[in-house]
């Protein structure tokens, strides 16, 4: 579950890097079916744990589970989450987005902009994160350290949440069909290796 749950952090820190804001990319996530956003998630888990996990995941698999500084700036602003009250929200006094955040990551949020680069990143964030997991899940059919196609589905829908009304990433993936691996591909080619999913191995029936 780590290992498809860390591709989804990374792909949401990308997304934060390119330009899209946390509530952005949170809404993005939920609009798809997810009852968090990465963001608050990662608020739920602590920073300082995600960090560690994303440095294991790194080490194991390489670049692709980068989340670049982001935790780590967080860590050293003394942000953990919800635990500290803050991290990628402010959770004292009450839950909300905080304008602190772009300014300890130094990043401006280029959707403020609405140039015609941050609409195409706004399009493609939710299959960007869906997918990343669903490409990741496949790769790990592939590697053979998930027994079956089922198992990869339940673990992310009971271990983080993966809608369960998609049936988890396999199926979902294999009930877009074609179009699916269609949009696999036009997101490797736009955003490289995360999206360059193995073959199909096992893949449940739609």
């Amino acid at each position: 579950m780590n290992r498809i749950l860390g591709i989804y952090v990374a792909e949401a820190a990308r997304l934060l890097g390119e330009g899209l804001s946390i509530p952005e990319i949170d809404r993005a996530a939920m609009n798809e079916g997810m009852p968090v956003g990465p963001f608050a998630l990662l608020d739920e888990v602590g920073i300082d744990v995600a960090a560690a996990v994303s440095r294991t995941l790194v080490s194991a698999f390489g670049a692709r589970f980068q989340a670049g500084e982001t935790l780590s700036w967080l860590l050293q602003a003394g942000r953990l989450g919800r635990k500290s009250g803050a991290g990628f929200y402010r959770h004292a006094p009450s839950f909300a987005a905080d304008a602190a955040v772009s300014k300890i990551l130094g990043i401006e949020w280029a959707m403020a902009k609405r140039g015609p680069k941050s609409s195409q990143l706004s399009f493609d964030a939710a299959d960007r994160l869906l997918l990343s997991i669903s490409a990741e899940a496949r790769r790990a059919m592939a590697d053979g350290v998930v027994e079956s196609p089922d198992s990869a589905d339940l673990a992310a829908i009971f271990g983080f949440g993966y809608p369960a009304h998609r049936g988890g990433p396999l199926r979902d993936l294999a009930r877009r069909g074609a179009d699916g691996e269609a949009r696999l591909a036009e997101l490797h080619h736009k955003y490289g290796e995360v999206f360059a999913a193995a073959a199909a191995v096992g893949s449940p029936t739609p």
